[in-house]
């Protein structure tokens, strides 16, 4: 099967593949770790390289701004140094610093145009297409979809994510295959058009949404016995796709319509609990220890993961496929609309414009310095 994919993947390219507009919101982030900064959309490649350390900043105009002032305090201008982009230690690792900013860095083109997701962890960047997974290193390099083979490919791909030690990707089916390689393990397969929606993992299981009966399921990664906690619960007759993350006992989830309810259930069954009503096609959710953060058409909110009242922190014209991450300090997110990537203190506050020109996008992924996406078949990346 790996040569088959590595085939199928150089036909597809040098035929052209369309790209597909919109960035599909089913995500989901490892590691920990912050912020991009703003530029053009391509950069000359580099390595990821070891130095460097997670830098804080604020907005782009509180940014360029104390330029003039970070340069009088003894480090150079600001506005143009890599090693002081912005503010006095801020490091680019590698990139390029114009008007106070880190340019992106491209690590790879021919990223697939059926991207659904990406997640990151050691070494690798991982993306998922319509028929499981590839990757691309940190550092840079083509896209390679042969480091795994074997078993059955799910069709209809939807989500992707990442553990200490697999890369899993749900769909019709619910595969996965270790980050060293070899055969891919099929957990579970569903009936015929129906989709895993959503894959949040813990020790033990995989939680995703069943999108035809509509019904939250627990997957033992063990014995791959599948058990259904509940019912999903969603405003429409038709939902686009379901969203869901989890933590150490809870799993959280939302229909991608208008007028839909953030749902909150333990992982081992019972009542689903409503955080809150009439959301307008939430997406892109993502967790930290006590709150639960979403993009819709109106905004980034947050809410407290017991119940209480919304934060809106930004005001946003999002669309129903932009993606979103936390780390411990701001929120981050793509809007697949406006082809921007931006960030905000997760208190609220102003936003700060991160890249922009980042069409046909697809998720972000953070770890310990850097933030990956994908944009015009690209994959990208950014010091934070």
């Amino acid at each position: 099967m790996a040569q088959t994919n590595a085939i199928l993947r150089l036909a597809q390219l040098s035929a052209g593949l369309s790209i597909l507009a919109g960035c599909p919101s089913t995500v989901v982030l490892v590691g920990t770790g912050g912020a991009p900064a703003a530029s053009a959309t391509t950069a000359a490649t580099a390595s990821s390289g070891a130095g460097g350390s997670p830098i804080s900043s604020g907005s782009s105009a509180s940014s360029a701004s104390s330029a003039s002032s970070s340069g009088a305090a003894g480090c150079g201008d600001t506005t143009s140094d890599p090693h002081n982009c912005g503010a006095c230690g801020h490091d680019c690792l590698g990139g390029a610093c114009a008007s106070s900013s880190c340019a992106p860095i491209l690590l790879a083109m021919g990223a697939d145009s059926n991207t659904i997701g990406i997640a990151v962890s050691g070494s690798y960047v991982y993306l998922a297409d319509e028929t499981g997974p590839y990757r691309v290193p940190i550092g840079g390099g083509p896209p390679d979809w042969s480091w795994w083979s074997g078993g059955a490919s799910s069709l209809e791909v939807t989500s992707l994510a990442v553990d200490a030690t697999s890369v899993y990707w749900g769909g019709t089916r619910v595969q996965s295959v270790p980050f060293t390689g070899g055969t891919a393990k099929t957990l579970q397969t569903l009936s015929v058009s129906d989709y895993a929606d959503g894959l949040a993992l813990d020790a033990t299981a995989a939680y995703y949404v069943d999108r035809l009966p509509e019904t939250v399921v627990r997957l033992d990664l063990g014995t791959g016995t599948a058990s259904p906690l509940g019912p999903a619960r969603n405003a429409q007759s038709s939902p686009l796709w379901f969203s869901i993350v989890g933590d150490d006992t809870d799993v959280y989830w939302a229909a991608n319509n208008a007028g839909e309810t953030l749902w909150r259930m333990p992982k081992t069954g019972g009542a689903a609990v409503s955080l809150i009503a009439g959301v307008d096609s939430p997406a892109g959710l993502a967790l930290d220890q006590d709150t639960l953060y979403w993009i819709e058409s109106g905004g980034i909110y947050s809410i407290p993961k017991l119940g209480g009242a919304p934060s809106h922190l930004a005001q946003e014209a999002g669309d129903n496929g932009s993606s979103l991450a936390v780390d411990a300090t701001s929120v981050y997110w793509l809007n697949g609309v406006a082809g921007t990537l931006n960030r905000v203190p997760k208190g609220g506050g102003p936003t700060e414009l991160l890249a922009s020109g980042q069409i046909q996008c697809v998720g972000v992924a953070l770890d310990t310095l850097w933030v990956y996406w994908v944009a015009t078949q690209q994959v990208m990346k950014v010091a934070k």
